[in-house]
């Protein structure tokens, strides 16, 4: 292989990998150690990538709840016709440092009260120390 050949093929993985690198960013400005509850009522669903996200009003108050990515969604049995606008909902997750921000991430679970339907994060189980 050439050393042009090699470059290229270094620079079409290097693209190829791009967008995933991108596509993820940081929680610092959540407080991922905080779980909040807001009830309210469904205004706005956005199923696409790179989140699902589900704009909840509380009483005087919008909040944008943002789910793990659109594929993830789907295979836990989340699709986009599982929540409607005018659903009441109730969504934890973890909300920003800056409480004027409503705006919660890091969803643990969503539940739709008036049929009891549930969708709850599948989080790794942490390693258990050993001595």
């Amino acid at each position: 292989m050439t050393k042009r050949t090699s470059m290229l093929v270094l620079a079409i993985v290097a693209l190829m990998f791009a967008g995933s690198a991108y596509a993820h960013h940081s929680y610092s400005a959540y407080e991922t150690t905080t779980t909040v509850s807001v009830e309210g009522t469904v205004e706005k669903i956005y199923f696409v990538n790179p989140h699902v996200t589900v704009v909840i009003k509380a009483k005087d108050v919008e909040y944008t709840a943002e789910f793990p990515a659109m594929r993830s969604m789907v295979q836990s049995s989340f699709t986009a016709y599982t929540l409607h606008v005018g659903d009441v909902v109730v969504a934890s997750g973890s909300p920003m440092k800056d409480r004027t921000d409503h705006h919660i991430s890091l969803m643990k679970e969503i539940r739709r009260p008036s049929d009891g339907w549930v969708w709850t994060s599948v989080q790794p189980q942490q390693p258990i120390a050993t001595r």
